[in-house]
């Protein structure tokens, strides 16, 4: 098995000095940018052009949004990837893969277990990463650390990646 290096994502940057700074001084692989309205970090059409300008690769943080607007803020944005955190169907990721060459980023949401059945299809098709969100742990569990969470998903561990 290959060793990679580990990537750093940075992400719901928004405001240009911070922006600029993580980009001077942190240099991440990734800033990630939220395209979800509802979000506090949602970042807006008219800082695209600022945006655009760093000198980082980034990555688009949507939730169900349709396939048009997602290639928009692929354009817009100058966007590397996308990271899907909406109930996206298989054919709605195949569409995307077909109209970009980004990478597609899926998460997987889970609580005490995964569907494997249900996530079998998007497997062939990865061509960054699947990320699990830690933070969906339910509150109640005694740990959140990653040794505790994986026990939760066995056996498939070469697939994922564990997103804190």
């Amino acid at each position: 098995m290959d060793k990679q290096r580990m990537e750093i994502k940075v992400c719901g940057m928004k405001e240009r000095v911070n922006c600029q700074q993580l980009a001077a001084t942190v240099v991440p692989d990734w800033m990630g940018l939220i395209f979800y309205p509802k979000s506090p970090r949602y970042v807006q059409e008219e800082e695209s052009d600022w945006i655009r300008s760093l000198p980082l690769k980034k990555v688009g943080v949507v939730v169900g949004e349709q396939h048009p607007v997602m290639l928009q803020k692929i354009s817009t944005f100058g966007l590397s990837a996308l990271q899907l955190h909406g109930g996206e169907s298989i054919e709605l990721v195949q569409e995307l893969k077909a109209a970009t060459e980004v990478e597609i980023w899926k998460v997987i949401s889970v609580g005490e277990s995964i569907d494997w059945k249900a996530m079998e299809a998007f497997v062939p098709m990865w061509t960054a990463s699947c990320l699990i969100p830690l933070r969906q742990v339910k509150e109640d569990q005694e740990s959140n650390s990653i040794g505790d969470y994986w026990r939760t998903i066995p056996l498939k561990r070469d697939l994922c990646s564990v997103e804190a």
